[in-house]
């Protein structure tokens, strides 16, 4: 149990939103589209005074509209494919309690020596405007082994009708040399690295010693550019997520 504890001291972040955000009253949410906040917990049964499995989720839920609520709901869906080893949810039983459920009978069937499984998924608005809303999924995971899994998954929707915005079609491929210089200019600015240094000899596993974003999760929303690398994409487990967030005045290649 030390190992699941030192992993839930590394997702310390993560762990305490989704807490802080369960100790309070639904709170209706104003920018472009509306959204009211989330929260649900399901533990085992007969789980209690000891550790047992459980899932806590957070989400954005967008009210009656069924383009925007969907889309939703089904990226939660999709979410949790990371905790369930690759084993798809059905993306047609729209129900958060079945995310909840699919999770707790999977770890009790699971080959884990009774290790209790925890899943923790917090989506978020990262932005919304009125052409265009940015969801991140925050997941961590302990389904037996050395270690959890830690790793976050985007979607963007065209706000009015919930259709799906890919990050091609934010990001287009023949643009993405363009924008390499200014996003390494702001990876080593984030990071405190010398502009002219090596990346590997800092820790980051960038082939051939060049940055790229070729492993990364682009988008743009509003006024920014978002780059996101999971764990071990540049760098060891214990490094984390990488997030960058950029000015859009930037990146003039990517201005709407």
């Amino acid at each position: 149990m030390n190992v699941r504890r030192s992993m839930f001291a590394f997702c310390a972040a993560a762990a305490i939103a989704t807490a802080m955000s369960s100790a309070l009253p639904a709170q209706r949410m104003r920018d472009t589209l509306a959204w009211t906040s989330q929260n649900q917990t399901f533990r085992d049964a007969g789980c209690s005074g000891r550790e047992c499995s459980s899932a806590e989720l957070s989400w954005p839920d967008f009210g009656a509209r069924p383009g925007p609520r969907a889309r939703v709901n089904d990226f939660l869906l999709i979410s949790m494919v990371v905790v369930e080893g690759g084993r798809k949810p059905s993306l047609r039983r729209r129900n958060i309690a079945n995310v909840g459920k699919e999770f707790l009978d999977a770890a009790r069937t699971g080959s884990s020596a009774g290790m209790p499984w925890d899943a923790k998924r917090t989506i978020s608005v990262v932005c919304n405007t009125p052409t265009r809303v940015l969801l991140r999924s925050d997941e961590y995971s302990f389904t037996g082994g050395a270690h959890g899994n830690f790793a976050s998954l985007f979607a963007a929707f065209v706000p009015g009708t919930g259709a799906p915005v890919s990050e091609r079609a934010m990001v287009p491929t023949t643009l993405r040399t363009a924008i390499l210089p200014v996003a390494e200019r702001a990876f080593r600015r984030e990071r405190e690295l010398s502009p002219t240094g090596s990346l590997m000899e800092a820790g980051y596993t960038f082939k051939d010693d060049k940055f790229e974003v070729s492993t990364a999760f682009l988008a743009v929303c509003g006024s920014s550019l978002f780059v996101h690398w999971n764990v071990y994409a540049i760098a060891p487990y214990a490094a984390g997520p990488i997030h960058l967030t950029i000015p859009l005045d930037s990146v003039p290649t990517l201005r709407r």
